[in-house]
C-alpha cells in the first residue's frame, strides 16, 4: 500500500469511526485472526479460503474477492 492509499484508507476508517460514534451506535475492533477463526477460515494469507466460506454463507450472491471479507465481517457481527 502506497502512502496516498494508505492515508485515504486510514482517512475513510476514521469518518467511519466518526459517524458511529456520533450516531451512539456501538461498534468494536476486530482483528482478521478473531473473525476468521469464528467463521472456520483462517486464511493465513489464501484469499481463495474467505471466497470459499463467503459464497457458502450468502449463496445468492455472486461473491467476489472484493466483498468476500465485508460479507463475512457482517456475518461475524451478526453473532
Amino acid at each position: 500500500m502506497g502512502v496516498v492509499s494508505a492515508f485515504t484508507f486510514g482517512r475513510g476508517y476514521g469518518n467511519i469511526e466518526m459517524a458511529l460514534t456520533a450516531a451512539g451506535i456501538p461498534f468494536e475492533r476486530v482483528r482478521p485472526q478473531v473473525w476468521q477463526k469464528a467463521l472456520g477460515c483462517l486464511t493465513k494469507g489464501d484469499k481463495n479460503i474467505t471466497k470459499r466460506k463467503a459464497q457458502e454463507l450468502f449463496p445468492s450472491i455472486k461473491v467476489t474477492h472484493a466483498i468476500a471479507d465485508s460479507l463475512l465481517i457482517a456475518n461475524y457481527g451478526t453473532k
